[in-house]
């Protein structure tokens, strides 16, 4: 991550790294398609195919990237995040006492 990447410019990167491993995950779910064990788990015939071992090689590279991506960006974006969050319940206790407010009022004296 560069140094003057700015905390939006980091919010892009890090929804880029996140789309990467959903389509990787999807693809791995259409390979495995409607073969499961007893247990949901994916059957070892699946896994042994060659296309399944690339797409899971795509998939946990992938996963590794947001993983050490989202190390650093905490990290250097603490702040940021902080204030975000505590827009975003700001926002959510707003809501929910204003609809406190409306069932009071709503509730026959």
């Amino acid at each position: 991550m560069s140094e003057t990447m700015t905390f939006d410019e980091a919010k892009a990167l890090q929804a880029s790294i996140e789309a990467s491993v959903a389509r990787a995950g999807a693809w791995l779910d259409h390979l495995r398609g409607d073969h499961r064990t007893v247990l949901g788990l994916t059957p070892d015939e699946v896994k042994f195919s060659r296309e399944w071992q690339r797409g899971k090689a795509v998939y946990d590279a992938a996963f590794r990237r947001l993983r050490e991506f989202n190390r650093m960006f905490v990290k250097a974006y603490a702040r940021e995040l902080r204030a975000e969050r505590r827009e975003r319940e700001g926002v959510r206790n707003a809501r929910i006492t204003q609809a406190a407010r409306e069932a009071a009022q709503a509730m026959p004296q």
